[in-house]
């Protein structure tokens, strides 16, 4: 069995549901020993972490750190994938499948090269003596997270794997230490930071040497040091940038000027800068980043994007795009300058006057298409308003025929009910008649009966005629109903009871139906999970929070948003800096670069999960407050 089945393998789910039942069918009798069926990969993993020891909880995590990580076993078992990275309909063909809990911690020091670590804590069918075992070396493979091979510790502390601090120069660049200049540094710095950034890893994997980590399979040579030998490479570091120490300070000196010349020298002659005094919207409206009915997002755009071409006509009728061309060569050659001497951050290139104009004369045609286009919805829109009109007029036509028929059943039901109980009435008065017997009488007898029957008193008072006392409405049943036996009047008052039945589950019907109303609020729509239900939506969330993570920065009087999606399925995302808003979607494990021309403004950015593109707006309908 364990030939066949390798401990933690995953089978990919297949868009062929014959073949898969077919292949399911056939295995089914190997699987019944080791997991009796197939098992959702991401419930099992939830599952363990749900079921996990208390005292994980408890483990004191070094600031900073990347997000802890459940990660499950998948084709080979030192291969582990975080859950949430599988399709949602992938599942395990092994009971024993291994659960982890991961992540890395950097030590707070100001280089430009961290040391680091991991921690990782076993949540199912596997313990840390195991995974010292499983490769000399621990990996991780995240995306836009550098590769950080460390070396696999001797002992087990306190229940978990965790390494040693390390370090690793050539992880972060090829350049050797001696020729760093204050650019390299600089660049160095801002991966650290993006290493930092709290974010789960996609991957990790145990390797015998550090080579076979995803990123460093062509490179020759990757050297990782371990405890003390790390700490004496990075203080080899900080001797390079002490060395440096002048030359940065020059570098970060013509930062400043760079970001001088670019605000005050460079973008007062441009276009923009012009348009932009002048009030004129700096963006046109887009359709998909709109929220609304057609109707609503088309009036919107067609506004705004009328006042663009409109606003920007008059400024570039004033707009002296002269004195800009004088300047382009001498602000060109000073922006090269400024750049080649410092860090090399952000930069900002002085752009050909004639292509500004160019750009936003392409802009405009690209608004006036998009009027046209509003124009048309807004044809399209009253086209369906007149036909939810006709079905609206059809649907209460149709609702007040179905009333009429139900009161008509029910009518007839209560004019049934009546004479069936008429029926019983008469039939329980003749019950107290029947004769004693139901033998024949003989012939005296009927001598007798005769005699009797000539005799006025016989059948009543004495000297008074009998009266027939039953109405004439009640004569037929009674007639039919006089020899009725017993039988005959349960049969009968299970009639009763059947018209009572059938008339009381018209009446529930009537009411339900008259009680409906066009106002009734509607009904909640269920909650979204973390699997995409029939429309595509889910909740845009993991187990670690949620799936959207974005930082902020200040640049040119525009705040700038840059979005991450670090699920592996597609999200429907809205940011907003005070009252500027914008939309978009994010592909699996996709990063975008969002900006609204606000600064010092309040953030924030949210997500719902949505798989069909047409069904966004549906998705974000379903998140309150969105």
């Amino acid at each position: 069995m364990d030939s066949l089945l390798t401990k933690g393998q995953v089978m990919k789910s297949t868009s062929n549901n014959t073949l898969r039942c077919i292949y399911l069918a056939f295995l089914s009798a190997l699987l019944i020993l080791q997991a009796g069926c197939s098992i959702n990969a991401r419930e099992f993993a939830w599952s363990a972490y749900q079921d996990r020891d208390p005292s994980i909880d408890q483990w004191q995590r070094v600031e900073p750190h990347t997000d802890r990580t459940l990660l499950l076993a998948s084709f080979a078992s030192t291969h582990y994938t975080r859950s949430n990275r599988l399709a949602s309909d992938d599942e395990l063909i092994s009971a024993d499948t291994p659960v982890l809990l991961a992540w890395i911690e950097f030590k707070a020091i100001e280089q430009p090269i961290p040391l680091y670590r991991y921690v990782i804590q076993p949540l199912k069918a596997i313990t840390a003596e195991e995974l010292l075992t499983q490769g000399n070396y621990i990996t991780n493979s995240t995306n836009r997270l550098n590769n950080l091979p460390a070396k696999t510790p001797a002992t087990v502390t306190n229940g978990a794997v965790v390494t040693d601090w390390q370090y690793c120069y050539k992880c972060f660049t090829s350049k050797p230490l001696d020729e760093l200049t204050p650019a390299n540094l600089a660049s160095l710095r801002e991966q650290m930071t993006q290493a930092v950034i709290s974010r789960p890893l996609d991957r990790l994997i145990f390797v015998s040497d550090p080579r076979k980590a995803v990123d460093f399979k062509r490179r020759s040579d990757i050297q990782v040091y371990a405890g003390a030998e790390a700490q004496q490479q990075q203080a080899l570091l900080a001797e390079r940038v002490n060395e440096l120490s002048g030359a940065i300070a020059d570098a970060q000196s013509y930062d400043d000027q760079y970001r001088h010349f670019t605000n005050k020298e460079h973008k007062p002659l441009t276009f923009a800068y012009w348009s932009e005094q002048a009030g004129c919207p700096q963006e046109i409206a887009n359709f998909r980043e709109l929220r609304g009915s057609r109707r609503s997002r088309a009036n919107t755009i067609i506004r705004r994007n009328v006042d663009y071409i409109e606003c920007n006509t008059k400024a570039l009728e004033s707009y002296d795009l002269a004195p800009y061309q004088a300047a382009y060569a001498d602000l060109q050659a000073r922006e090269e300058m400024l750049w080649d001497r410092s860090t090399k951050q952000h930069r900002h290139r002085v752009v050909p006057p004639e292509d500004t104009i160019e750009r936003v004369l392409g802009y405009m045609d690209t608004a006036e298409r998009d009027i046209e286009s509003a124009y048309r919805d807004l044809e399209l829109a009253d086209r369906l308003d007149e036909r939810n009109r006709q079905l609206e007029a059809w649907s209460q036509q149709n609702w007040a025929n179905t009333l009429s028929s139900i009161q008509a059943r029910n009518n007839s039901i209560n004019t049934q009910y009546q004479q069936t109980q008429a029926m019983i009435r008469n039939v329980q008065r003749r019950q107290y008649a029947r004769p004693a017997s139901t033998s024949y009488p003989t012939a005296a007898q009927q001598m007798a009966s005769a005699a009797a029957a000539s005799t006025p008193a016989a059948a009543g008072h004495q000297g008074s005629p009998q009266r027939d006392t039953t109405p004439a409405s009640d004569k037929s049943a009674t007639t039919a109903a006089v020899g009725a036996t017993p039988a005959a009047v349960e049969q009968a008052q299970a009639s009763i009871d059947n018209a009572q039945a059938t008339t009381a589950s018209s009446a529930e019907s009537t009411a339900s139906a008259s009680s409906s109303n066009p106002k009734k609020a509607p009904l909640e729509p269920p909650a979204l999970g973390y699997t995409p239900d029939a429309k595509g939506c889910w909740n845009g969330r993991n187990t670690q929070g949620s799936c959207l993570q974005y930082t902020t920065h200040e640049e040119d009087g525009k705040t700038y948003f840059r979005l991450t999606n670090v699920c592996n399925e597609r999200l429907y995302m809205k940011w907003c800096a005070n009252d500027f808003c914008g939309a978009d979607s994010l592909s699996a494990g996709q990063s975008k670069t969002q900006y609204e021309f606000v600064t010092q403004a309040s953030t924030m950015a949210r997500a719902v999960g949505s798989t069909m593109p047409g069904n966004d707006w549906v998705c974000a309908g379903r998140v309150s407050d969105w």
